[in-house]
């Protein structure tokens, strides 16, 4: 079992589940992926439907590293999608609450107008522990840098440089993964990386900008992808709002998931 399966597991029936938030995957506090991924893979576990169709998150508070209480509630189910509510608390108080779709997997069009940008691939880019070290910064104490090989195409010291376009370009590997025929599971790895992308891109404008909401799309599913291309763009700040998206392809360049997000920053960066 990889460790995302592991981290993100559930257990319980009838709409009532629980779940752990290691720390294992900490970037500040729990990273806000990491989390909503626990969110979806209730939402697996509850729903009719084998196909995870998109995700819509509020992040309420900051979760803790400890366990959490989830309820899942189906607001509507027909015979080929299903929506479900999924609220996850912690000592008695909301700490994220999530809209699903589920989907029967139909056949229908096929088409991608999203490819893939032409970057070097992973074997080229050093990894950010070779990035830090010939900076001469000191290791990340992320525990997310400890679970996922990331190789930044954009590169400079977040503590010496100006300010810089908002965009983060990465490749990214999961170092624990098989691959599953789990389809929650496997866009568990799409929605980590939505989300934890777009916290490298706005950091190039201003530090500590939590993300508030984050709603993720799944197009394709690649269990068999060993790295992922995440592009993120913060596009727009203004009244304490940073406004962002995300695009993720498989690294046959299959788009896998895209994403809109939303984050506070009541600072100016100057």
């Amino acid at each position: 079992m990889s460790e995302l399966a592991a981290d993100t597991a559930v257990t319980g029936h009838d709409g009532e589940y629980r779940g752990m938030i290691s720390p294992d995957w900490g970037v500040w506090g729990p990273g806000g992926g990491y989390v909503a991924s626990i969110a979806l893979r209730a939402a697996g576990a509850h729903s009719q439907f084998a196909r995870p169709a998109s995700i819509a998150c509020h992040f309420l508070r900051a979760a803790e590293f400890e366990d959490v209480g989830i309820a899942v509630t189906t607001l509507r189910s027909s015979k080929r999608v299903e929506s479900v509510q999924v609220v996850l608390s912690q000592q008695g108080k909301a700490v994220l609450v999530a809209l699903v779709w589920a989907a029967d997997q139909l056949p229908g069009i096929d088409y991608c107008e999203a490819p893939m940008p032409a970057v070097p691939g992973p074997d080229r880019v050093p990894s950010l522990h070779e990035r830090r070290a010939a900076s001469g910064l000191e290791p990340s104490t992320s525990t997310f840098n400890d679970r996922v090989d990331i190789r930044l195409l954009l590169w400079d010291d977040f503590d010496s440089r100006p300010p810089t376009p908002p965009v983060n370009c990465s490749w990214y590997r999961f170092l624990s993964w098989s691959a599953t025929d789990d389809p929650w599971l496997e866009a568990c790895r799409g929605l980590t990386l939505c989300e934890h992308a777009v916290g490298y891109a706005a950091t190039r404008r201003v530090q500590g900008a939590p993300s508030t909401e984050l709603s993720v799309h799944f197009h394709r599913l690649r269990p068999g992808s060993e790295w992922f291309l995440a592009r993120a763009e913060a596009t727009s700040a203004a009244d304490g709002l940073i406004g962002a998206r995300t695009d993720v392809w498989a690294d046959d360049g299959t788009l896998v998931a895209s994403s809109m997000s939303q984050l506070l920053c009541p600072i100016s960066s100057g």
